[in-house]
């Protein structure tokens, strides 16, 4: 696709109106949304029952992706300073953008990061970053099909306010790019892109579909530019194996505003871990995890709690996908 001509004072000036702007924060529908059925109990893989666990239910889905760029959906987020927009990007194979898009499927706008090339866009998330107070989108560069990549990369974007009428795209120069290395030295895929709201460090969880085994790996904050950052291993998972069972692929992850809700999918669950007493993510990774339904969905591979916490979103890989919404039932 030809790259937009906009220039970044078109970002800078929508930034600098956010304090003006009125942001809802509470997930509501688009007025012109198109209400699809309501998700079938056939079309849900359903979670266990749990008295201990936080209860989901799905909602009627408000449309589907509408922009055939959108294909390979890898990366959600739910936008903190754009009422109802998605943050979404592709796997491998696309350029190094990012779409903005309504809730009921509708693009909205296109950030292209200036002078990146991405080679395996894999997830993204939204949390704090170096200007206190401001919310960053972090992009992660991070899939290793093959194993051999020595460095990764994680972009971090201050998160811009989108004007509906503004020009739909957008070119981003002013970010940076964190450079990584797993600390073992070794090599790893890894889908799932995890950033602390209350501490600020940054993890991902690798994929190894052969074993379940996921390792969990961090980078303390402050996360700085210049110097490689070495990953450290804190964690490890079992997926497709007893409370982490059924499916071995970890495909995406996110942790609630608040904090107090760790996500991570495979392509056929979803867990979550409650996060309490001011515990660290690694102690509460610990504990027995919560079983939570997804939509059955061709190649799920992305998932993002809403920007209230009231529930969480996915989507999936190919074409015209639904988007999905998740509620936490009080």
């Amino acid at each position: 696709m030809e790259k937009g001509t906009a220039s970044w004072l078109t970002l800078a000036l929508g930034l600098a109106l956010f304090g003006a702007a009125a942001c809802e924060r509470r997930e509501s529908p688009d007025a012109d949304s198109e209400v699809l059925p309501a998700i079938t109990p056939a079309s849900v893989a359903s979670a266990p029952v749990d008295r201990r666990c936080p209860t989901f239910r799905a909602t009627p889905t408000r449309g589907r992706v509408r922009s055939s760029e959108i294909d390979e959906a890898s990366g959600i987020a739910a936008s903190r300073k754009n009422a109802r927009l998605l943050w979404v990007h592709n796997d491998s194979g696309d350029s190094a953008r990012v779409f903005a898009i309504r809730r009921d499927g509708k693009e909205i706008a296109i950030l292209n990061l200036a002078g990146v090339e991405a080679a395996d866009w894999e997830d993204m998330a939204l949390g704090p970053g170096p200007v206190p107070k401001q919310d960053y989108l972090y992009l992660g560069d991070i899939g290793d099909n093959a194993r051999e990549r020595k460095q990764l990369e994680i972009h971090r974007v201050p998160e811009p306010v989108v004007a509906r009428d503004g020009p739909k795209e957008l070119v981003v120069k002013k970010f940076d790019t964190l450079k990584v290395r797993y600390g073992d030295g070794k090599s790893y895929d890894s889908e799932t892109l995890l950033v602390d709201p209350k501490t600020g460090d940054m993890y991902l969880v690798t994929k190894d579909g052969d074993t379940g085994t996921s390792h969990v790996f961090r980078a303390p904050a402050p996360l700085l530019t210049g110097a490689t950052i070495s990953l450290s291993r804190v964690a490890t998972l079992a997926f497709g194996k007893g409370s982490l069972g059924t499916n071995p692929w970890a495909t995406a992850g996110d942790i609630s505003l608040n904090g107090d809700m760790v996500v991570i999918r495979t392509y056929e669950t979803a867990f979550v871990w409650r996060r309490r007493n001011e515990k660290s993510l690694v102690d509460a990774l610990k504990e027995r995890p919560c079983q939570v339904p997804v939509a059955i969905e061709p190649q799920g591979e992305s998932i993002t709690f809403s920007a209230d916490g009231r529930g969480y979103f996915t989507l999936s890989e190919e074409e015209e996908q639904p988007v999905n919404f998740f509620e936490l039932v009080p």
